[in-house]
């Protein structure tokens, strides 16, 4: 199924999964002695489990001094503080926040190592994790749901098959070298949808896989055993 002979509904979906995708606009916030994760998250007026997984924090309180935490969406680097009934005192904190995974919503769709992480990637934000796995491998179902795309060169995704699962979560395999499922087929998880290509990130073979909660971006590892 080319990308010209879509019907709207489909489009409407692609548009909706794929919006915001590209460059990213932010700025690096240098971890200061004494900070939370939850602390730089209220400073730049951000979500916590979204900060955390944009940056693959699975643990806020194991955040270290100098290290570099990526900011989506900010144009300035900003100084954490905390107002008191004193004034102001900086960086004391006594929230860490809690950030939430899900480990046994998804299963692994291919068996392998994860080569290029989810996040910032050479400037750009990297939507998803590329796995490699070796030639003929069977990209697996990561739960069970139904196909909503299955086509090719969709958008710079080549080979590209999209399920939708419940509570509003689609997850995306891309880059196949063939789709062995059709749109509107229900799928188990485990079940074989594809079988390995290769991504632009990887000479060897790999899979691109994307979680989506609805149209904002998750970190596959949030929910991957």
């Amino acid at each position: 199924m080319k990308t010209g002979v879509y019907k709207p509904i489909v489009l409407a979906l692609l548009l909706l999964l794929y919006a915001g995708c590209g460059v990213s606009i932010g700025v690096y916030h240098r971890v200061k002695d004494g900070e939370t994760l939850w602390r730089i998250a209220r400073t730049y007026g951000m979500d916590l489990q979204e900060l955390a997984e944009i940056n693959n924090i699975q643990n806020p309180s194991m955040i270290k001094t100098d290290q570099r935490i990526f900011i989506p969406g900010a144009r300035e680097v900003r100084e954490t503080v905390t107002y008191t009934g004193n004034g102001v005192s900086r960086y004391r904190n006594s929230g860490k926040g809690t950030v939430v995974t899900d480990k046994e919503r998804f299963v692994w769709p291919v068996d392998g190592k994860v080569v290029t992480p989810f996040g910032m990637n050479r400037g750009r934000l990297h939507n998803g994790i590329d796995i490699t796995s070796p030639e003929g491998a069977h990209v697996k179902a990561a739960a069970d749901g139904r196909v909503v795309v299955s086509g090719e060169d969709i958008w710079g995704y080549g080979n590209m098959v999209i399920l939708s699962h419940k509570d509003g979560f689609y997850t995306i395999y891309a880059f196949n070298s063939k789709n062995l499922v059709e749109k509107g087929e229900s799928v188990s998880a485990g079940d074989a949808i594809a079988i390995i290509g290769k991504t632009p990130n990887h000479q060897g073979y790999s899979l691109h896989f994307e979680v989506r909660s609805g149209k904002r971006l998750r970190s596959p590892l949030f929910f991957l055993p």
